[in-house]
């Protein structure tokens, strides 16, 4: 059970951080997959994708914290 909860608290980290950087790609070019991916278009758009992967993050941070024996 405690390697599941690792494994869920890298993936919310892993996502969080995803997130997080993707409104900060360029709009053009190699990397504007993950804009596309995240559907990026506009400021609400960007806005939302940071607060979700802020919430990935700290979700995924906890996570991992517990199952470290820290919290």
């Amino acid at each position: 059970m405690l390697t599941l909860v690792v494994f869920a608290g890298i993936f919310l980290t892993l996502s969080g951080l995803a997130f997080i950087t993707a409104p900060l790609l360029p709009p053009t070019g190699a990397l504007a997959s993950a804009r596309r991916l995240f559907e990026l278009s506009g400021p609400f758009e960007t806005g939302t994708c940071v607060i979700s992967g802020g919430l990935f993050l700290i979700s995924g941070a906890g996570l991992l914290a517990w199952s470290a024996g820290i919290v």
